[in-house]
């Protein structure tokens, strides 16, 4: 489908086992990913046959179906780029860029440390992202909707990763308040009870003209693993206003692995600057200032991977 509506995508194959599929086409590095997981559990990157046959192994064990995709590795920088469809007509809102570690440096799977923006497009690069969500909507037959594009972007492609017709995940509808005005939400739940769309959010103004004049960063945090007791110092920065807002993805009492993972990440801290520089910069120092202990009081916190320009 996305072939079909001029959508470039990494070229993939998919299967039951290594055997099965052709990648006389593909060349190392590649991606090595489960069918039907989420949250990058069973995703590593194959340098070589022997790393492609170890990775295959580790995805078809996570897949519920055992189907394993195999696709191309790209190089570049990730983005988020949300739109309103609204009566098949597409219109953008904001991106963000997505800044995301490696599974080398931190040993487990790529895992998504945080966002940042809104990013300014050129006119060039504003009309092929529009035109890709275009392509997308007409495609799946797409009226009335939130839409989001998660893209990777080199100085040679732009490919499209994800497409979903929603909100976005996590604390995105925060953050597109917060830089647009425009509340998500209630723009979603109108569209799937079938409600006309009133306000700004209908005319022709939406548009990176009418984000406001900040940067918005988010920021993951992850833990060694252990019990979570409780976590310290999030209200009196909110209270000070170090911190815009945090939200608690694992309460006190979850057990986490010690794996870095998805299954790791406990909290998400929302930090805005008059810039990107300012940004990084306050979410360090709240990370220096919070604090995570387990059910014995032992910080278990990790302070090395946080949002930062990569």
């Amino acid at each position: 489908i996305m072939a079909s509506c001029s959508v470039e995508t990494p070229r993939y194959r998919i299967g039951k086992s290594i055997e099965e599929i052709d990648l006389s086409d593909m060349p190392y590095p590649l991606m090595v990913k489960p069918a039907d997981c989420t949250g990058s559990i069973g995703v590593n990157k194959a340098v070589d046959h022997e790393s492609l046959r170890r990775s295959f192994d580790i995805a078809c064990q996570a897949s519920r179906n055992r189907n394993v995709v195999v696709e191309t590795f790209v190089d570049g920088k990730e983005f988020n780029a949300y739109f309103l469809v609204i009566g098949g007509k597409v219109k953008h809102i904001m991106t963000t860029r997505r800044f995301v570690v490696s599974h080398f440096t931190h040993g487990g799977g790529p895992q998504h440390v945080g966002s940042i923006g809104p990013i300014t497009h050129s006119d060039s690069s504003m009309r092929q992202l529009t035109g890709l969500a275009r392509n997308v909507a007409s495609a799946f037959g797409l009226v009335t909707t939130p839409l989001l594009l998660q893209i990777i972007s080199n100085e040679q492609d732009t490919y499209v990763l994800e497409i979903a017709a929603r909100i976005g995940g996590g604390d995105s509808y925060k953050t597109i308040g917060v830089i647009t005005g425009i509340d998500m939400v209630k723009f979603a739940v109108d569209c799937w009870l079938n409600r006309r769309m009133t306000g700004n959010i209908e005319d022709e103004s939406v548009s990176p003209d009418m984000q406001k004049k900040r940067s918005i960063g988010t920021s993951s945090v992850y833990v060694r693993g252990g019990i979570i007791g409780k976590y310290v110092g999030l209200d009196e920065l909110v209270a000070e206003g170090s911190l815009r807002s945090y939200s608690t993805i694992k309460a006190p009492g979850a057990r986490i692995s010690k794996e870095f993972s998805a299954r790791s990440k406990v909290l998400k801290l929302i930090v805005e600057g008059t810039s990107n520089s300012e940004v990084y910069a306050n979410v360090r120092q709240a990370l220096e200032r919070i604090d995570i202990l387990d059910d014995d009081g032992v910080s278990i916190i990790r302070r090395d991977i946080y949002l930062r320009d990569m």
